[in-house]
């Protein structure tokens, strides 16, 4: 799925007059922040007041088409359609894009998707979505691996957790010289959980040694 990115939401109160803002506005600033969660984030929320006819003008002024408006005012019926065809559009439209870069690139990926891990230094990589999930499963089985009797246990936890991200369709990523993106083999992918492994521990050391030493400064 292509990755998106959610700006703004906007929300008709029709046949409601802007004095009544105050009632809506908490509640839909709630519902916006529970729906969205953290995708949420930033989002601005556009509330439009007045009539169908008014609301729809407002719509329009920011650029949201009444064919993109799945209601049906005559009839106060959700139009269903609507979704099925931007939705169709959508996938062909990535279908297209998927196909042009093959064609440019070989078996390059396009781009990473959220469940992907990428390899690399630095904050971009190591704030993708991604590489985020990695970290949260290697504080959750850093006890676990820690308490391995051999390498073969660490293995095991290591192999586990590769497999874990594969299983919601992630992928282990590189970026060649080119830019493309591009599928890293098992053992790299390994190497790449190990690491973290080591790091997390290098970087528990390191604050251990930070509060003995203001321990004794104390």
């Amino acid at each position: 799925v292509l990755p998106i990115r959610i700006v703004a939401q906007h929300v008709c109160a029709v046949n409601q007059s802007e004095e009544d803002s105050g009632t809506f506005s908490p509640f839909l600033a709630a519902a916006t922040a529970t729906a969205l969660g953290a995708a949420g984030t930033g989002v601005e929320l556009q509330t439009h007041f007045g009539t169908d006819p008014e609301c729809r003008a407002a719509l329009l002024a920011h650029g949201v088409p009444e064919s993109a408006i799945p209601y049906d005012t005559d009839h106060g019926n959700l139009v269903n359609q609507t979704f099925e065809n931007i939705h169709e559009l959508e996938m062909a439209a990535e279908r297209d894009l998927i196909e042009q870069y093959e064609r440019e690139h070989g078996t390059a990926v396009p781009y990473p998707t959220s469940y992907d891990v990428v390899l690399g230094r630095g904050n971009p990589s190591q704030s993708w979505p991604g590489n985020l999930k990695l970290a949260e499963m290697i504080r959750d089985q850093e006890g676990r691996h820690k308490r391995a009797p051999d390498r073969i246990a660490k293995t095991a936890i290591t192999v586990a957790i590769m497999a874990a991200v594969q299983t919601v369709g992630g992928r282990f990523l590189k970026r060649a010289e080119d830019g493309a993106w591009h599928e890293v083999d098992q053992d790299v992918a390994r190497e790449k959980i190990a690491m973290s492994f080591r790091n997390s521990k290098r970087l528990a050391r390191n604050d251990a040694a930070r509060s003995s030493h203001d321990d004794k400064e104390g």
